[in-house]
This record gives structure tokens, sequence and C-alpha cells, in this order.
């Protein structure tokens, strides 16, 4: 076997491990990161392919396939990060006061000590 096909498959080989460690990128709140998933997957996957497609030089390839993959990887997993946003519809306004002096507090998110619930707007007496 040609010496610069094995090490453009040592370099497939290498992406999938790197793939494999930190694939699954999270944001600091736990939630899923597509946008750096996607950039590592098709950074390694752009890389590999680029290495096996220039034969004459594998380096520079797997540069350039690296990196048009890592911007197309991250440019999908960012489309994926804005569609995974859950909408916010405001239904009504809040319910009129129960009296006088009474402060309308809005529903926000809250965390519990285990994980973060929702806690609905109330009315409360005004300081």
């Amino acid at each position: 076997m040609n010496t610069r096909i094995i090490r453009a498959l040592g370099l497939v080989a290498l992406g999938s491990l790197v793939v494999g460690l930190l694939g699954g990128c999270t944001t600091p709140s736990g939630a899923p990161d597509y946008t750096g998933t996607g950039a590592l997957v098709g950074g390694a996957s752009g890389a590999g392919l680029g290495a096996l497609i220039d034969r004459r030089n594998p380096g520079v390839g797997a540069l350039i396939g690296g990196a048009a993959g890592a911007i197309t990887g991250g440019l999908i997993g960012h489309s994926m990060d804005q569609q995974a946003r859950t909408p916010v519809y405001v239904v009504a306004p809040p319910p009129p006061p129960p009296a006088r002096g009474y402060a309308w507090v809005n529903g926000q998110w809250v965390w519990n000590g285990i994980g973060w619930v929702w806690s609905p707007g109330h009315w409360v007496p005004a300081p």
C-alpha cells in the first residue's frame, strides 16, 4: 500500500478518535451545542477526505478539507441550534390584581437545587 494512503487513513482514524472523544459538546447550562459538535465532526471528516483526495500532498489536503468541513459543520450545527430553541408565546395578559397595592411578577426559570423548573407569574403585595 502507498505510504501516502496509509498516512491519509491514519488522519481519518485520528479524526474519528477526536470526534468520538469530543463530539458531544454542550453549553454551560447542559443543553446540546450542535454548533460545536458540527464543527468538530465536519473538521475531522473534512480533514480525512481532504487527505485522501489530495494524494500528492495529503497534509495540505487535510488542512483545507478540515477548515472547509469545520466551517460547514459549524454553520449546519448553528442552524440546528436555532431550530431547537423553544419559542415563547404570550397567550394572554396577566389576570387583574386581587386588590390595590399588588404588583405582577413575571414567570421565570428557577434553580431548585436539582434542575431548572418554571415558576409561573403571580401577584405579590407591592413593597
